[in-house]
């Protein structure tokens, strides 16, 4: 049986393929996310994790690939401690609200992971939505907080954390 982590990846493959083909679809960027607090209201506080991912861009599409993990800090007494991942294939656009800070939304599907560390264990299709203020340090490189809601059948989680985003060089051909 195929697994939903390999569907969602041939799907947003296809789909970038399709809409390459109609629109010169490009690599637009790319962003890390060093460090991420996502609280939750169990026994044990709350999860610390990291992101990543990478976007490309059609006009004014932006289609982004990314992976989000998280598991419990300070999880020494604990053999099995909460965990959380998540590999979403979103789409989304960009805003320029001043001209240092950019604004980016992002709404999608992704694979989703979840073990509360005690006896819930999850995985299924989830929907995120993610956002992120970023203020411009240079021309290709950025600097600012995201904000993440994983809506699943388990309960909604919720993210922020810092992050680091760098674009692509390339120039719109002529």
């Amino acid at each position: 049986m195929v697994s939903m982590r390999v569907l969602l990846i041939i799907g947003f493959l296809w789909g970038l393929s399709i809409h390459g083909q109609e629109g010169k679809l490009r690599y637009n960027g790319f962003y890390f996310e060093p460090i991420s607090l996502h609280p939750t209201n169990n026994n044990y506080g709350g999860l610390v994790g990291f992101g990543f991912g990478a976007s490309f861009k059609s006009s004014k599409h932006l289609f982004r690939i990314n992976m989000v993990a998280a598991s419990q800090y300070l999880s020494s007494q604990d053999s099995n401690p909460a965990r959380y991942d998540e590999i979403a294939l979103l789409y989304g656009h960009k805003h320029k609200v001043i001209n240092l800070l950019e604004v980016d939304a992002f709404l999608g599907a992704a694979y989703f992971y979840y073990n509360d560390g005690v006896d819930k264990t999850t995985t299924s299709i989830s929907f995120p939505l993610h956002t992120s203020f970023r203020f411009l340090v240079g021309k290709k490189f950025s600097l600012g907080f995201s904000y993440g809601l994983n809506v699943n059948q388990h309960k909604p989680l919720h993210r922020v954390g810092f992050l680091m985003h760098w674009k692509s060089k390339n120039k719109r051909p002529q």
